[in-house]
């Protein structure tokens, strides 16, 4: 992903709601995965989160995203039961507002 901008939800980061834009994953066993770029959004200023959707799944993953100085950026894995459910929990929030949006 290239060309960093500033999104609605006020990062700079290479993901816009106005595309869909995709990423490949290298999961542990070396495989890779692409997949779509759902939403990054901030549950505080130093807790950024990505959902992403694979694209031959429909399961959505959520990790930590880290941006780095250079623009580059980090995914880390979610290592608690109890931060996962509130990223869970604010990731369907999110969801529902952007579905209520749409519809209105």
């Amino acid at each position: 992903m290239s060309d960093n901008h500033k999104c609605e939800c006020s990062h700079d980061h290479d993901c816009c709601e106005c595309e869909e834009h995709t990423m490949k994953l290298v999961l542990d066993d070396g495989s890779e995965l692409e997949c779509s770029v759902i939403d990054i959004f901030e549950l505080a200023p130093d807790r950024v989160y990505i959902a992403l959707l694979p694209l031959d799944e429909d399961e959505v993953l959520i990790y930590k995203y880290l941006e780095n100085e250079d623009g580059s950026f980090e995914l880390l894995n979610i290592e608690s039961d109890e931060e996962f459910e509130e990223v869970e929990e604010a990731f369907l929030e999110i969801i529902d507002e952007d579905d209520e949006e749409f519809e209105d």
